[in-house]
């Protein structure tokens, strides 16, 4: 392998950013754009920033007193993505280890505070474990989970929709068309929306909520 190839430099940081960035990470750094703006955050440190398709994506939509540093381990890739974002003073691009970022303890320990929630963790590792049938779940539900395992005809009128940009799996709409017996119908929210439907597409959520009351 040439010392190019290894440093991401000459016209690596081009050609990924032409073919590689559209055909998998595209619509992904729309979607995290879109979740990271719902959050309203006035400093953004982005990791791993490779030839800026999150900046051009999120920048855009920050708010004007926003600070955003950049990082990426090799110069080359951030010098590309720097060179495809316009002047943006609230943009700080740096070189950076992921494993040892250039910020003192200080500025760690005033972003950790956003963070501080001390059932977190157990809550996301016991849910995980849920889905696995690794661990019980909430004994007093257990009647509508035998319920639910059953797949029952749904008879009241629905909606059902779908972002997309979903990245999670998901079956085809067609798989669970004859699941619902009533008046029935599927709409696919378009423009880079993930799962997150009533964060994400909060517009389309409500008219859904609004038209199935009208069926």
């Amino acid at each position: 392998m040439l010392d190019s190839d290894k440093l991401f430099s000459g016209s690596i940081p081009e050609n990924y950013d032409r073919y590689m960035v559209p055909l998998i990470f595209a619509r992904y750094a729309a979607d995290l754009a879109r979740r990271a703006v719902s959050l309203s955050p006035t400093t953004v440190l982005e990791i791993a920033a490779g030839t800026g398709a999150v900046p051009r994506a999120l920048a855009p939509k920050l708010p004007s007193g926003a600070r955003y540093v950049v990082t990426d381990l090799n110069q080359a890739m951030l010098d590309y993505a720097a060179s495809q974002q316009p002047p943006d003073d609230r943009i700080s691009w740096r070189q950076a280890d992921a494993m040892a970022l250039p910020f003192d303890d200080a500025t760690f320990d005033k972003s950790a505070e956003a963070l501080e929630n001390p059932d977190h963790v157990d809550i996301s590792i016991h849910n995980y474990r849920w889905r696995l049938s690794l661990a019980e779940g909430e004994a007093k539900y257990d009647g509508l989970e035998k319920q639910l395992a059953a797949f029952p005809t749904i008879t009241v009128p629905t909606i059902t929709l779908e972002g997309d940009a979903n990245g999670a799996p998901h079956p085809d709409p067609s798989a669970y068309v004859k699941r619902f017996s009533g008046k029935y119908e599927h709409r696919l929210i378009t423009g880079g929306v993930g799962h997150n439907l009533p964060q994400e597409a909060p517009s389309a959520f409500a008219k859904a909520i609004v038209d199935v009351d009208r069926f």
